[in-house]
């Protein structure tokens, strides 16, 4: 909750199966823990997944990071052999990916307090991880991509925020127009249009008149973002920083 990043993978004692139901971690974790007297045990068997809209162009569950069709990336992928039932999402998460006979997450995540958290709700991703002769790497490749895009986000890499701040460029002559893109996305992260944003600019070195220069009000078009252009800066170093 301070901020840090909490994965939960499954397993025959993993979920509601190892007694999770009511203590702390129940409270982090996106996906409800039915009781361990209500939830069938680790099913074994082909478990057909499906990639969710969010999961789409979710930065966790994006194998091609933008650069290639990813649900066709998805579904090249082996089968999973595990599942673990739960309660379905909690109010403020999101599933990446499906369970598609049963309805049910089997990658979801959630902001926790500071921190985001992750439930995988399988035992069995790391089969990928050895499918190299089979495949030709594409499931191994997928798997360290996997991992890879996850502990990013469950640490908040700035990359993979949702309130963004892109300068058209880094350094500006003193005469020139600074041109700054403010981008909001969903949860999904896809574009969220008409929403709020505030943006912040301070100076960032120990030159006189350190602090902020300005605070400014806009809202995102249709897609999602808003530009601004700020003028008669003085010579130095600034940060602008952005929330919605």
């Amino acid at each position: 909750r301070d901020g840090l990043g909490f994965v939960m993978i499954g397993g025959s004692e993993s979920f509601a199966n190892g007694g999770y139901a009511g203590t702390p971690l129940d409270a982090i974790v996106p996906v409800a823990m039915s009781t361990p007297t209500t939830t069938a045990k680790l099913e074994l068997g082909p478990i057909a997944a499906e990639l969710s809209s969010a999961g789409l162009h979710h930065p966790v569950t994006d194998l091609t990071r933008g650069l290639g069709n990813n649900a066709r990336a998805w579904s090249t992928l082996p089968a999973w052999t595990s599942f673990n039932a739960t309660g379905g999402l909690k109010p403020g998460a999101t599933a990446l990916v499906t369970s598609t006979a049963h309805g049910l997450p089997l990658i979801a995540v959630m902001d926790a307090g500071k921190g985001r958290s992750m439930a995988l709700c399988t035992d069995s991703m790391w089969r990928w991880r050895f499918s190299a002769q089979r495949d030709g790497g594409i499931a191994e490749r997928a798997y360290h991509r996997f991992w890879s895009n996850a502990l990013r986000w469950l640490v908040r890499d700035p990359e993979h925020a949702r309130v963004r701040v892109v300068p058209r460029k880094r350094r500006f002559d003193l005469d020139e127009e600074i041109t700054v893109g403010l981008t909001a996305l969903g949860r999904d992260y896809q574009p969220l249009p008409h929403t709020r944003l505030r943006a912040t600019l301070e100076r960032s070195d120990d030159q006189a008149g350190h602090g902020v220069v300005s605070v400014d009000d806009f809202m995102t078009g249709e897609d999602g973002v808003v530009q601004h252009q700020y003028t008669e800066l003085g010579p130095g170093a600034y940060r602008i920083t952005a929330e919605a």
